[in-house]
């Protein structure tokens, strides 16, 4: 590697992540080559520095010894948009969302400014000719249909509204402009962000507000939850990612008490397990458990 390409990884490495890097912009603000901007983002790619996509462009992404953004809203965390457009095509959009879009969701559909003009049919995308212009596809209506965020939402709410709406893919929409969108992904790095905090805090937490004869059907409990886990998602191995206890009310618990498990899938990969303890006349203790795959 010469030391110009080294000079150019360098510079790379200082661009803020989901920013589109592209060879003429390296060439001109660097003074080198298109010949030799070109070779060093190559191995940017094997780096995994940079990701290219055919008609999206090359992005700056996180690379795996690279922390996970610090944030803790959604403009921190979202991804830079596609350049797309409403007069593109529908493999396109396939190769752009196509992963995230289950069907009988919606993507939008923006003019070259990333003005939202409306939005698109997974329906409509997955049975269409792959060469067919998406204009004539696209429905005006999307604020109704679409799952949008606001770019200033905090990651916390973010996640509770992946789960309420069980989808894959949220669009960050801003005055109309479509400024970037966040995936099922990225709720699950936030969620592993912050599982440290709060594994780490789990027994002093429990410990201070549970009783005994409690403690001592925790890991029975956690067993169970994650079983349910596994056969919600027909996975072989789930890992706890988030979980939160909460106590309902004072009242000493009777020696007899019944645990009930209710599970829901929330997004791809994720199962949430809320677990109450109760007995004929009384919600004792809630826990709402963040399972994902392994």
């Amino acid at each position: 590697m010469t030391k110009k390409q080294n000079q150019i990884i360098q510079h790379i490495c200082t661009i803020p992540i989901n920013t589109r890097v592209s060879v003429r912009l390296l060439a001109t603000q660097l003074g080198v080559s298109q010949g030799t901007a070109y070779k060093a983002l190559k191995k940017c790619e094997e780096m995994g520095l940079v990701r290219t996509a055919p008609r999206i462009g090359t992005i700056r992404i996180a690379a795996e010894t690279e922390p996970i953004p610090s944030g803790e809203v959604v403009r921190d965390w979202m991804h830079a948009p596609p350049m797309l457009y409403c007069n593109d095509f529908v493999a396109d959009y396939i190769t752009a969302y196509g992963k995230y879009l289950p069907f009988r969701s919606y993507c939008v559909a923006v003019d070259e400014s990333f003005r939202v003009q409306g939005s698109l049919s997974s329906e409509i995308l997955f049975t269409s000719s792959p060469g067919t212009n998406v204009m004539g596809l696209i429905s005006p209506d999307y604020k109704d249909v679409c799952f949008i965020l606001e770019p200033g939402v905090t990651m916390s709410d973010a996640v509770q509204k992946f789960h309420c709406k069980q989808q894959s893919l949220a669009f960050i929409v801003e005055n109309e402009i479509l400024v970037g969108f966040l995936t099922v992904h990225d709720i699950l790095r936030y969620t592993q962000k912050e599982r440290k905090s709060f594994m780490s805090s789990q027994d002093s937490v429990l410990r201070g507000t549970v009783d005994d004869m409690y403690l001592s059907r925790l890991q029975e409990i956690l067993q169970n939850a994650s079983v349910l886990a596994e056969q919600k998602l027909s996975a072989v191995h789930c890992v706890l990612v988030q979980g939160q206890f909460n106590r309902l009310t004072k009242q000493a618990k009777p020696r007899q008490i019944d645990v009930e498990y209710t599970a829901s899938v929330v997004g791809a990969s994720i199962c949430q397990i809320e677990v109450s303890l109760h007995d004929a006349g009384c919600v004792y203790d809630k826990i709402t458990l963040l399972y994902t795959v392994d």
